[in-house]
């Protein structure tokens, strides 16, 4: 099961339109050298070397807008810090959702990768970071208002049908007594059929605050289409025999830094959806040094 960082980071910049600055996304200021924590002791570094490279747990420096953060390398998808022109990629393993150790990441096993749970981070300076998870749940911001696209019963939540809440997400799905009608305008203004994605078109998890506010937006494969593809037993996951893996992409965002989260994990874990959001909020709180 391969990772896509770069294209999540993508992938979310163009749901914001121009609200990412994909190419600011991460900046280093020692060219990923290793940083210092203070207080960090010699005795708390650790250091290991796979394939002739030095994987370590110290502190590797990562700045987004005006935060700044000394990250212990182990915690980046590639164990060495962040890349320039990428975004800050970060990797925790389900079910502890804590970071691998150091050298782990040339040794990953099938079910490691299984157990991932990686993350785009990215600053948001362009937009209000309030309007970033409306934006992904209508086409208002990227079509013209009465366009076909603007109708399309996939990309618009009010088109979308309410289903009974599930892991205290409310869920809606694509209402397909809608897509016919959606189906035949298409083909009278394009002059050929709508082709359908089963492999694009997601069932979507919502969560609001008190106030009406959107607060979590996931997306996930269908659970009509697609089985989950894997199986939990205790602390591993493992291939159920029924296909390729179900995923979902998950968006949350930090108001006071004005950050989003892109997250990327198996559709059989989306029931610790906020077990992810509270550990990836917490490596972020935790290692602020600014």
């Amino acid at each position: 099961m391969s990772d896509m960082p770069y294209r999540r980071c993508v992938a979310l910049a163009l749901a914001l339109g121009v609200a990412v600055s994909v190419g600011a996304c991460a900046r280093t200021s020692n060219e990923r050298g290793e940083g210092r924590e203070a207080g960090m002791s010699e005795e708390q570094i650790i250091k290991k070397v796979v394939g002739g490279r030095a994987y370590t747990n110290a502190p590797v420096e990562a700045r987004l807008g005006p935060n700044r953060f000394l990250i212990p390398a182990n915690y980046y998808n590639d164990q060495v810090g962040p890349s320039p022109d990428i975004g800050l990629e970060l990797t925790l393993f389900w079910p502890t959702l804590d970071a691998a150790p150091p050298g782990n990441y040339p040794m990953r096993t099938v079910d490691e990768q299984y157990r991932q749970v990686s993350a785009t981070v990215v600053p948001i300076d362009r937009i209000p970071i309030e309007s970033v998870l409306d934006r992904m749940v209508t086409t208002d911001w990227t079509t013209e208002a009465g366009s076909l696209r603007s109708r399309d019963p996939r990309a618009r939540l009010e088109l979308r049908g309410r289903q009974p809440e599930v892991f205290g997400l409310a869920p809606y799905v694509i209402d397909e007594a809608r897509m016919p009608p959606f189906a035949a305008e298409y083909e009278a203004m394009y002059g050929h059929e709508l082709l359908r994605n089963p492999d694009g078109e997601k069932d979507w998890y919502i969560v609001r605050s008190t106030d009406g506010a959107l607060v979590t937006f996931i997306a996930c494969s269908s659970q009509r289409l697609r089985q989950d593809g894997l199986v939990i037993s205790g602390d591993r996951v493992t291939p159920d025999g029924s296909g390729r893996a179900a995923m979902c992409s998950h968006h949350f965002v930090d108001s006071e830094k004005r950050i989003a989260f892109s997250v990327s994990y198996p559709r059989v874990l989306l029931k610790d959806w906020k077990r992810v959001e509270d550990a990836m909020r917490g490596v972020m709180d935790r290692y602020q040094v600014n």
